[in-house]
């Protein structure tokens, strides 16, 4: 095999494995029929309560309730999972983060 003929196969290669991923485009808030970065967000709001409580930003009770929106988030999301996410299920799992951010925030300012 010539290294021509060589490279334009690894070369094609190479787009068609890159190709499905550079199509998912995670859109923001409100890009419905797209992927959702859930985990992504979930990801940084639980960091977040993670540092207030270690900071004692928030007492243990508090912390716990933290956890317990987490666990019914994930439980939320992987039921929705089951058959695919539809634009109103995205909506409410955004709305859900939503509210705990809202939460973290009233936190962090009442602890000022």
């Amino acid at each position: 095999m010539s290294k021509s003929v060589l490279f334009s196969i690894l070369t094609a290669s190479a787009v068609a494995l890159s190709t499905p991923a550079a199509a998912q485009h995670y859109g923001g808030h409100g890009g419905y029929g797209q992927r959702y970065p859930f985990e992504a967000r979930q990801a940084q709001l639980e960091q977040r309560v993670e540092r207030m409580a270690y900071n004692g930003h928030i007492s243990r009770h508090e912390y716990r309730l933290f956890r317990s929106q987490f666990a019914h988030f994930d439980r939320l999301q992987r039921d929705y999972r089951r058959g695919g996410i539809d634009r109103w299920e995205a909506r409410e799992l955004h709305d859900q983060l939503d509210r705990i951010q809202a939460q973290i925030r009233h936190e962090r300012r009442e602890n000022r």
